[in-house]
């Protein structure tokens, strides 16, 4: 048989059919900008990126609806789950991309049983707030290493009244041991922002050619402390025996040194939310959590490993 000429005729076909060609992707590109301009953004952020224009569409698709504009920044109002989210002018196309990775890339996960959230990487505290609104949520600790940054993320717990009791944010970072070292912050970037040593290795950082963040000018560089993640977190498990533990980690290519520092009291942890930021990561990661009895689950924005052994199941 033979294969080409069976073949030749489809693909003539084929063009007749999807003519003229890239029409398809004109037409979403065409929508994208259209549904930009009627939301009415100021000024300031008129110049958005089109990947933060498609984001942009898909939050609207997932009821998170642009709201009015503040001093700082913008705010988003997520009908679903009644959250009210203040997105900042300086890095609003990064923000946006955190929201989306919460709001659509996966992170909304169904739990079915009563849990605590720990938020290791918390940022503008969108993933707190998320999880706090889940009525099985008995407590969300929140853990900020960046100043500028749980400044924001403080704003919207404020935005949120409702929710802001439940969390308990703390204004430093987890590590493998309590110390202090070097932070580095780009205000343009936040979700690249971390602990200096780490950022060294993180693929994105390291590749990138986007000068108008990683210029000298546009980052801060500071000294911090940082506490022992094991003793933070036995400590909240002591509070709470009985309740789920799950855990998100986004720690700009520290999870390694985090995780891994858990190991004492892993089999008292339910589920870990990970995000990953180099391939060398991912693969310490999956092999150590897998060897503990971990299932993983890959979503658009963050691995998801739920511990068999305790019998945790999540929904999608």
């Amino acid at each position: 048989m033979n294969i080409k000429r069976i073949l030749k005729p489809l693909r003539e076909y084929a063009k007749k059919i999807i003519r003229p060609r890239g029409s398809l992707r004109f037409i979403a590109l065409n929508s994208i900008e259209t549904f930009y301009k009627n939301l009415s953004l100021p000024d300031r952020v008129t110049h958005t990126r089109l990947i933060t224009k498609k984001r942009l569409m898909d939050l609207y698709e997932h009821n998170v609806i642009y709201k009015q504009t503040a001093n700082l920044g913008c705010i988003f109002i997520d009908l679903e789950h009644n959250i009210q989210l203040l997105i900042p002018f300086e890095g609003f196309n990064e923000y946006i991309g955190l929201c989306w990775d919460v709001f659509v890339g996966g992170l909304d996960v169904e739990i079915r049983r009563s849990f605590v959230f720990c938020d290791i990487g918390a940022n503008l505290f969108n993933a707190s707030l998320l999880f706090a609104q889940n009525t099985l949520c008995k407590k969300v600790f929140s853990f900020e290493i960046i100043p500028d940054i749980y400044e924001m993320g403080s704003a919207n717990l404020k935005l949120n009244p409702h929710l802001q009791g439940k969390i308990e944010a703390s204004a430093y970072g987890l590590y493998n041991e309590s110390k202090e070292l070097e932070v580095t912050y780009y205000p343009l970037r936040s979700g690249a922002s971390g602990i200096s040593e780490k950022l060294l290795k993180e693929e994105w950082l390291v590749n990138t050619n986007d000068s108008d963040f990683a210029g000298e000018k546009n980052k801060k560089v500071f000294r911090t402390k940082v506490v022992e993640a094991y003793a933070a977190l036995s400590e909240i498990r002591r509070k709470f025996p009985e309740e789920g533990l799950v855990i998100k980690v986004d720690a700009e290519n520290s999870e390694v040194e985090i995780v891994k520092n858990l190991l004492p009291m892993i089999t008292e942890i339910h589920c870990f939310l990970i995000e990953f930021h180099s391939e060398e990561a991912a693969r310490t990661l999956t092999h150590f959590l897998k060897g503990n009895g971990f299932r993983l689950e890959r979503r658009a924005a963050i691995n998801v490993f739920y511990n068999k052994r305790k019998g945790f199941k999540i929904g999608v």
